[in-house]
């Protein structure tokens, strides 16, 4: 066999070390045309024979380029069969799929991409799916994810070897094998060969995310790239073993019986805070995959199955719930129909929230904002939220329920009762009690934040005599 390029035996030890490639298998290789994806197609070629693999080529245009998009695709094919190799060229409406799921250009691309790379591997009845992954795009991926909030789990990144996402229904690798290689090595080496690779112009443009982390904080700062490289390896360490550690106490540390996920609250207890969470944050993951928890979340979880009563509910993310029993903790998706998240919103911690009046509030963990405009009477007309009357100078809080709270609603004549009961008359849902949101004016319940136009106290209406000056708010909220 021909010598192997130092950055190709740098490769093969990988794959051996990892074992990444079985012999016999038959590899998918993920080729975009760029000069990741085509020096990964090119060392994979020098090593097939050496790994005893076969290899089939899949490139995908994702219709967002035009005809550079058409012209990278055939480039590839071009590629691919100059090598030999077989070659399947897909396309995909990226535009139309952003616009049918309300996604960003990035998450529709990946979901696109993934469901072609899975459909190929099945249609080749391959078991791997290999992609151009570096260091370069690991410390990328960190940064994004510190930048967006993440757990020690997000700042693991990209793992060598994972299953590959949106191949529901196949059960396929996705092999990172040049996870540890800087992009400045691959671009050596395939000007070493003598290679052209295609140039995504869009890679340029500061426009999403990543490339303005890029072009902003990883080029001018070199050294960063390593750092977030050697954080993402000491976190996989970490991750690896607080996996084992649970599985040597607890296996998953919940059960599992279709979407309803149940928690054993005294063997929960008995563990440290750091296996707590994860076990929480796994089993949430297991009951809705692909649901984003907030944070806040977890940890209302973790405190309601420490020390909640007996018939607390958690609210967890639309449409679950975590439900306290005497034994046991379970998350489940919430019965009967809810309205709409637009009129629905809930807060994830129980501190009080200072409100700007005039002025946009958004609650830590919300997908919804709190918004105060000063009116003039004349204006007073039907609106969403509500229309009240308060002092200038009134402290104007947001925040959860409390023992002991009494709300004086419209047509008790200022009279007040115990929210409790006025929740229970009023048919609000269990899991949504302790996270309805209250607007609090001066100590007392001026408002509650639910449906179109919110149940309002006595004491603030318009309309009603009062001493001293007063200023008219209108109080909305708005989901993204």
């Amino acid at each position: 066999m021909p010598r192997l390029h130092p950055l190709e035996a740098h490769v093969l030890r990988t794959i051996r070390r990892q074992e990444l490639i079985a012999p016999g298998a038959v590899v998918v290789v993920a080729v975009s045309g760029g000069v990741d994806s085509l020096a990964l197609l090119h060392i994979l070629h020098a090593l097939a024979p050496r790994l005893g693999c076969m290899l089939h080529v899949a490139t995908l245009d994702h219709r967002l380029r035009g005809q550079s998009g058409a012209d990278d695709a055939a480039f590839v094919a071009a590629q691919a069969q100059a090598l030999g190799l077989p070659c399947t060229v897909g396309q995909r409406d990226v535009p139309a799929l952003m616009r049918e799921g309300s996604r960003g250009v990035e998450s529709a691309a990946r979901r696109a991409r993934y469901a072609f790379l899975a459909e190929t591997a099945a249609a080749q009845r391959a078991a791997i799916v290999a992609a151009a992954h570096h260091a370069d795009d690991q410390a990328e991926t960190v940064l994004m994810r510190i930048v967006r909030g993440t757990a020690v789990r997000g700042l693991a990144g990209m793992r060598m070897s994972a299953r590959l996402p949106h191949a529901e229904g196949h059960d396929i690798r996705l092999i990172r094998p040049l996870l540890d290689v800087r992009r400045a090595q691959l671009e050596a080496y395939v000007a070493a060969l003598g290679l052209t690779p295609r140039h995504d112009a869009t890679n340029d443009q500061p426009t999403t995310l990543r490339n303005a982390l890029r072009h902003a904080l990883l080029k001018p700062f070199p050294q960063l790239a390593r750092h977030l490289v050697q954080l993402s390896r000491l976190a996989q360490i970490d991750e690896d073993y607080f996996a084992a550690e649970i599985a040597r106490r607890v296996g998953d540390g919940f059960t599992q019986e279709g979407e309803q996920v149940t928690f054993e609250r005294a063997a929960l207890a008995d563990l440290p805070p750091a296996l707590q969470l994860r076990i929480i944050a796994n089993g949430l993951r297991r009951a809705g995959p692909g649901i984003e928890v907030p944070f806040a979340r977890i940890m209302a979880c973790r405190d309601a199955i420490a020390h909640g009563g007996v018939g607390k509910v958690v609210q967890i993310a639309a449409g679950w719930q975590m439900e306290i029993g005497y034994e046991r903790a379970t998350v489940r998706r919430a019965d009967g129909e809810r309205p709409p998240a637009a009129a629905f919103p809930l807060l994830a911690s129980a501190e009080a929230i200072p409100v700007a009046v005039p002025g946009s509030t958004q609650p830590l963990g919300a997908a919804w904002t709190l918004h105060a405009q000063i009116i003039h009477e004349a204006d007073v007309k039907t609106a969403m939220g509500a229309l009240l009357a308060l002092p200038p100078d009134a402290a104007v809080m947001l925040r959860a329920r409390r023992p002991g709270d009494r709300f004086a609603p419209l047509g008790l004549g200022g009279h007040t009762q115990k929210l409790k009961q006025w929740l229970i008359d009023h048919k609000i849902p269990q899991f949504a009690r302790d996270g309805l949101p209250l607007l609090e004016i001066d100590g007392q319940i001026a408002a509650i934040v639910w449906g179109e136009s919110w149940p309002i106290a006595e004491t603030y209406r318009l309309g009603r005599s009062v001493e001293g000056s007063v200023i008219f708010v209108h109080f909305w909220i708005e989901a993204p």
